[in-house]
């Protein structure tokens, strides 16, 4: 029951209780044009951006990108505005657009003293996403930074692919145009295979499966049961490790196809810092 002030003979207001904490709802009404998808990085040239197109085309990827250098040296160089010579961003921005590919380009935050105007301007290109790069984390001051960022890229329909290492912070789901963020050790680190194994995953999308296995240096085989699967036939697609070249990046991937059903057990042989990908699609 709430307090009287006997003092005054009034009744006085309960004490105050904490709001709830719920997760953020998205502040953006239409999301229907925020496509996550793969990308990859092309060489700073008109030929392997084009290239680069056909490539994402023929093996199912959704954008390619140019990274550092392709507005100059990235630390020397703020304004973000002009590609070098070597690439005719027009041309590939269009070629692209035409094969339903979308481009990303990469910006150090040296060039992003003014988001709004940049991030415009690459929406009037066509572009559809940029990677932002050297990013220190870990102040409020780069926090709101952030936020404005990814804020500023969903005006202009931007997706924002967050380099470095930003911890996640839970605005991905008030701005879902910020798709991706690092957060862990990328490759440019090379982390060893002990470190790549405590981020594993294994996922289904309707009824086609994908499983994954990695191992640390130590070459293993596992046995797999596919209990997991409903009844009937799936037809198996394996992509395995070769036989290992002289250092562990340098073995092959052999591809092969198998049928199988709920009751086989795969053995998955793998080489040392290796792994399979397996697609598991009903026949």
């Amino acid at each position: 029951m709430p307090c009287a002030d006997l003092r005054r003979g009034v009744r006085a207001p309960p004490p105050t209780v904490p709001p709830v904490l719920r997760p953020r709802k998205s502040a953006l009404t239409d999301t229907s044009w925020i496509k996550p998808g793969k990308v990859f990085r092309c060489e700073l040239t008109t030929a392997a951006g084009l290239a680069g197109v056909d490539f994402a085309v023929a093996r199912g990827l959704e954008y390619i990108e140019y990274d550092a250098g392709w507005y100059g040296p990235e630390f020397s160089t703020v304004d973000a505005t002009t590609p070098i010579t070597a690439i005719d961003l027009p041309s590939v921005i269009s070629y692209a657009t035409s094969k339903g590919i979308g481009v990303f380009l990469y910006v150090n935050r040296l060039a992003l003293t003014d988001a709004d105007s940049l991030f415009g301007l690459y929406k009037s290109w066509g572009v559809a996403g940029i990677k932002l790069g050297f990013i220190n984390d870990g102040t409020q001051a780069m926090t709101n930074q952030i936020i404005d960022w990814a804020r500023t890229a969903a005006k202009y329909r931007l997706l924002i692919d967050m380099h470095d290492d930003v911890r996640p912070f839970g605005f991905e789901r008030t701005y879902p145009n910020y798709i991706s963020l690092e957060g862990v050790r990328g490759n440019e680190q090379f982390p060893t295979a002990t470190h790549n194994v405590t981020l594993p995953f294994a996922r289904r999308n309707g009824s086609t499966w994908h499983l994954g296995a990695m191992t640390n240096e130590t070459a293993r085989t596992l046995s797999i049961p596919l209990s997991f699967l409903d009844s009937g036939t799936f037809a198996a697609t394996v992509y395995a490790d070769g036989t290992p070249g002289s250092s562990s990046y340098r073995t092959p991937v052999v591809v092969s196809t198998a049928t199988v059903t709920s009751g086989t057990t795969l053995d998955v042989v793998m080489a040392s810092a290796g792994g399979q990908a397996i697609v598991l699609t009903p026949n």
